[in-house]
């Protein structure tokens, strides 16, 4: 589990180890309100929840992450009547690699399916999730 620590907790570490007698034992005292607090905000992926939020006005997918501050998202377009353009999906660096990016997918191209839409697959993650995850109602979907 990765854990970011504030400017605070970096300069209680500067201040515990330019003290000689301090250890490891000693500063991981000091320090364990702070790690705990920071452990708290961590987005864990595979033990939360994830909600997909679908802002059609937008034309984006959205994740809430860490309450509301951080958010990941997949941006579509309507490039036709019955076409959309699956542009581009974000996820913030402190997030990567836990797994949102595939909900984000999954929630874009189900909607695609549902709607009886055609898709443009112009971002490069959504063509490794079609790949990865290959649904027979997807390709169906998908423009060639």
């Amino acid at each position: 589990c990765m854990v970011s620590f504030s400017l605070t907790t970096w300069a209680l570490i500067g201040w515990a180890s330019r003290d000689p007698t301090a250890d490891f034992v000693g500063w991981s005292v000091l320090l364990w309100p702070f790690i705990i607090s920071s452990q708290a905000n961590v987005f864990d992926a595979t033990n939360s929840q994830i909600q997909v939020e679908h802002d059609k006005k937008r034309r984006q997918f959205v994740i809430r992450l860490n309450g509301s501050h951080d958010r990941a998202v997949l941006l579509y377009e309507y490039v036709g009547k019955k076409t959309v353009d699956l542009q581009h999906t974000e996820v913030p660096d402190a997030y990567r690699g836990r797994g949102i990016a595939k909900h984000l997918a999954k929630a874009a191209m189900d909607f695609v399916v549902e709607e009886d839409l055609k898709a443009h697959l112009t971002c490069w993650y959504i063509q490794k999730y079609v790949k990865e995850n290959p649904q027979p109602q997807y390709f169906e979907h998908i423009y060639q």
